[in-house]
């Protein structure tokens, strides 16, 4: 266990239709970790990364490095935050 026991769990699907989810979501996952109003999130490295690094819109890269700590051991899954899912209403081809 990592500790964590999700009594809710919220989705950031932001500016859906484009092709997926743009980084808009992650930006958001990232904005509520830095302001405690999320336990845990999942993220792909590169916007972790920039959200340290101060360079997303909005957010307060040592505020972010102050409240999160990243959960050590084989490390997150990699993934791309453009998956190419659809939607249950999405017409078959």
């Amino acid at each position: 266990s990592l500790g964590v026991s999700p009594k809710e769990v919220k989705a950031f699907d932001l500016d859906l239709g484009k092709h997926g989810d743009t980084a808009l979501g992650e930006i958001e996952a990232l904005k509520a970790l830095a302001a405690g109003e999320a336990e845990a999130g999942l993220l792909s490295n590169m916007m972790y990364q920039r959200g340290l690094d101060g360079a997303l819109p909005g957010l307060d890269g040592a505020a972010l490095k102050a409240a999160v700590e990243v959960v050590s051991g084989e490390g997150p899954p990699l993934f791309d935050h453009c998956q190419f899912d659809s939607l249950l209403s999405t017409p078959a081809w």
